[in-house]
């Protein structure tokens, strides 16, 4: 856990679990500002914070960083299916996708990944 985060008053801790839910508006500002128990200057003022804002986006980073293979093979079943906005996001990703493995996937790597994810799943369904 970040060390940082662990100095943090309660209220900021859960101001930092309800930053990553603020782009997607579920829930509302004010609902935030009711659930933490701050008034809406103070929220504004933490969101404002920059020092606050890294820690948070340290943390969301290592939450992703966490799940991010099972969030990578999900894409890529959704992509095998046809789905074009997975395979779309993938290529959009792709280089976010090699700083978060900390190495560089070749198109060839990706097309054998995929090719092999496909192979894994054919084979589950004939064995059904």
């Amino acid at each position: 856990m970040n060390t940082k985060l662990t100095q943090l008053s309660p209220k900021k801790k859960k101001f930092i679990y309800y930053l990553k839910f603020l782009k997607s508006n579920k829930p509302r500002p004010s609902e935030i500002q009711k659930q933490i128990g701050i008034s809406r200057t103070t929220y504004y003022r933490w969101l404002n914070d920059r020092e606050l804002l890294k820690i948070a986006e340290e943390v969301h980073s290592d939450e992703i960083k966490k799940h991010f293979p099972k969030i990578l093979k999900t894409l890529l079943d959704k992509a095998l299916q046809g789905d074009v906005s997975a395979i779309k996001l993938i290529l959009k990703r792709i280089d976010k996708i090699n700083k978060k493995l900390n190495r560089t996937l070749t198109p060839n790597e990706i097309i054998n990944l995929i090719r092999r994810l496909k192979k894994e799943k054919n084979e589950k369904i004939s064995q059904k």
